[in-house]
């Protein structure tokens, strides 16, 4: 890719308390942005700090999900967020954001921006199970005989073994 990398006092107008931004041209976000060592950026801001800095806050429907967070033996804490679009994870957009004694160092990651779905489904719950079925084209299911309904649910492995099915 062909990311332009702004740093020093070029960086800081785009990030505040930014010493070097990574913008991604296929997307115009930020893909990485290492703070300057003063940078006080509370890590609890994290969600936040993203949308207002790697989105710019164009989109109110998007917000980030804390994920996953790890510590390493430095003692920094990276904390991995799920981009969502109107509560629906956005495909491969995860960032991490790295932060040591409370403040965020560094982040990186993908994200969208000006996203314009529809996230209804066009398909009720009913209409996606008679589809499968259908698909699978059996005469009777499992769960169709009383028998089996007061079962806890079972692999097809073990469902063999109960039917003596093999």
């Amino acid at each position: 890719t062909n990311a332009q990398s702004p740093a020093g006092k070029a960086a800081n107008p785009v990030i505040t308390g930014a010493s070097r931004i990574t913008t991604d041209p296929e997307t115009n976000t930020v893909s990485f942005v290492r703070m300057k060592e003063e940078s006080q950026v509370p890590a609890s801001d994290g969600p936040q700090w993203l949308k207002a800095n790697m989105l710019n806050n164009v989109d109110a429907a998007t917000s980030y999900k804390l994920i996953r967070s790890e510590s390493d033996q430095l003692g920094f804490t990276h904390d991995r967020y799920q981009q969502l679009y109107k509560n629906v994870p956005v495909e491969d957009a995860i960032y991490i954001v790295h932060s040591k004694n409370g403040r965020i160092t560094s982040a990186n990651g993908v994200a969208y921006g000006e996203i314009q779905l529809n996230t209804q489904p066009s398909l009720t719950k009913e209409a996606i199970f008679n589809k499968a079925k259908a698909h699978v084209k059996a005469v009777k299911y499992a769960w169709e005989e009383s028998r089996y309904r007061m079962l806890p649910p079972v692999n097809e492995a073990a469902l063999k073994i109960l039917k003596h099915n093999t």
